[in-house]
């Protein structure tokens, strides 16, 4: 091993000091930045376990059963998945907007996939079904499901969060 004379003694490569990314603010990040990527990640993780708890029994059950009928499993397990993968990243130090973005665009299509399928009458391609106006069904179905309302939250949350940081964060 090449070891190096220092005035305080010998070091070798292996002493040398390396880069560690930390979870505080450095001088030129601010703490704004820091509390939005906190904001971010915590709504991520709400909203992919509540989609993984909803849809990981329904998706062995669908298997077993050979079932298609009800594509939200099938979609909600990996996207799921995937957002732990983006909060897992931003806890290991990862910044980057790419991965932002792509954090956003899994919890929007939450939010209008709540949407499409609660004004398609549950499943339906065709908006219908219901006898009050689209805002209004939507509102019913979320105070219905306390469990649909903090994931229509956490989502909410998270997009914007997500979406803050793609501009601030570089």
């Amino acid at each position: 091993m090449n070891s190096v004379i220092y005035p305080e003694g010998p070091k070798t490569r292996m002493d040398k000091p390396t880069a560690v990314r930390s979870s505080e603010p450095t001088t030129t990040e601010s703490a704004g930045v820091t509390v939005t990527r906190l904001v971010a990640g915590q709504a991520a993780f709400v909203a992919a376990t509540i989609h993984l708890w909803w849809g990981f029994p329904r998706l062995l059950a669908y298997l077993q059963a050979g079932s298609f009928a009800d594509p939200r499993p099938y979609l909600f397990v990996p996207s799921g998945l995937l957002l732990l993968g983006v909060v897992g990243a931003m806890l290991l130090g990862r910044r980057d907007r790419a991965l932002y973005a792509l954090a956003a665009a899994v919890l929007a299509a939450y939010v209008l996939g709540y949407a499409w399928w609660h004004l398609g009458d549950h499943g339906g391609l065709v908006p219908g079904g219901h006898a009050q106006g689209p805002l209004a069904t939507i509102l019913e179905h979320l105070l219905e499901e306390p469990r649909d309302f903090v994931s229509m939250f956490a989502e909410l949350v998270g997009v914007g969060a997500f979406a803050a940081l793609v501009g601030l964060d570089r």
